[in-house]
């Protein structure tokens, strides 16, 4: 019986530690890849009719969405289409830094904005972050995440792995 309960705590550790599995998506479809990410399955990542790709963690605290402004008029409209996502997602939005802040990562460079707000559905604290980057030349790709201020590692930790897994399509 010992050795029964060691099997299954060593089992049930091993399976703890393996990653979740994620879904690999391409953007804006397989036919033709700006880029890739891969998001947690267990989020039920999905591109919606309008292009956007949106997944929520399971406990919701955390959400995420992709889309793309494609040619100078609605890159034009950036500080727009931003703003009205905030408008929709956030109330009381503060960045938490005037400046933005430069990252490269897989060979891709991020503009990335942070902030601080509330959370429209709720009203309970969240931190949002919105990274801009050129996935295709005339094009710029807006990855906009949020997360409970009071959000766990683990969801944080898959947050930063959807972003460190962007990478530009062939």
């Amino acid at each position: 019986m010992k050795h029964f309960i060691a099997l299954l705590t060593l089992t049930a550790f091993f399976y703890s530690t393996l990653p979740a599995s994620a879904a690999l998506f391409s953007y804006p479809s397989e036919d033709k890849v700006w880029f890739t990410v891969d998001i947690p399955a267990a989020w039920k990542p999905a591109i919606d009719d309008d292009e956007t790709l949106e997944a929520t963690s399971p406990e919701e605290d955390a959400y995420l969405a992709f889309w793309v402004l494609k040619g100078k008029t609605e890159i034009a409209g950036l500080e727009k289409d931003i703003d009205d996502t905030l408008k929709e997602l956030v109330k009381k939005p503060k960045l938490t830094s005037d400046t933005p802040t430069k990252k490269t990562i897989n060979g891709i460079e991020f503009t990335m904005f942070a902030g601080t707000g509330k959370d429209a559905d709720d009203n309970s604290p969240l931190g949002f972050e919105i990274f801009l980057f050129s996935p295709q030349p005339g094009k710029l790709g807006i990855f906009y995440c949020q997360y409970k201020a009071d959000a766990t590692k683990p969801v944080i930790a898959s947050l930063i792995k959807v972003v460190e897994s962007i990478k530009k399509g062939k």
